[in-house]
């Protein structure tokens, strides 16, 4: 009787520090998101996650200690739900998906003009972030894709200053149009 109690006890104790003690998915995936650079995409946004991949590629090369990495998303929605949380800042787009949110959907053209900013656009893609992403990351982004974009390996990421978006450039990136 002493012994099945005994058992009884130390697998209930057990159970209880493995539950208290458990893998917190929220927790480890907010210190992953603070130590990387995550760049979101969509699955659904045609050849955003290969282009998405390059721009990773070339932050190893010029931003190393940024820790880019792609993330992606199942569909335009997610993405645009965890930038509106702010769970992940920065997201590339493909210009006529931008465009066709922004002109299509009064919600997502709000959203866009109101609560994000263009990084760099480039030929066929755009890197916009929330309002909120700082001035000072903006600059080593912004100045990365055009050291990077000089390289014959990255020519396709060419800076273009025409913004047909009423989406503006975020601050940091309006220094450097003015300079």
């Amino acid at each position: 009787m002493l012994l099945n109690f005994k058992l009884k006890f130390i697998v209930v104790i057990t159970v209880a520090f493995v539950f208290l003690m458990g893998h917190a998915p929220w927790g480890q995936m907010h210190v992953y998101r603070q130590l990387h650079m995550l760049i979101m995409c969509s699955k659904t946004d045609n050849g955003a996650y290969n282009f998405t991949k390059n721009t990773v590629k070339l932050f190893d090369e010029y931003l190393p200690d940024a820790k880019a990495r792609v993330a992606r998303a199942k569909n335009v929605e997610r993405v645009v739900d965890l930038l509106k949380t702010e769970q992940i800042p920065l997201a590339i787009f493909s210009l006529n998906l931008l465009n066709e949110l922004v002109n299509n959907n009064k919600e997502y053209s709000e959203y866009f003009t109101k609560n994000t900013k263009i990084i760099f656009v480039f030929k066929n893609m755009v890197l916009l972030s929330t309002s909120i992403f700082p001035s000072d990351k903006v600059e080593m982004i912004h100045e990365a894709l055009l050291v990077g974009s000089k390289k014959k390996e990255f020519n396709s990421m060419q800076f273009s200053t025409k913004n047909k978006l009423l989406i503006p450039f975020h601050e940091g990136v309006q220094k450097s149009l003015q300079n």
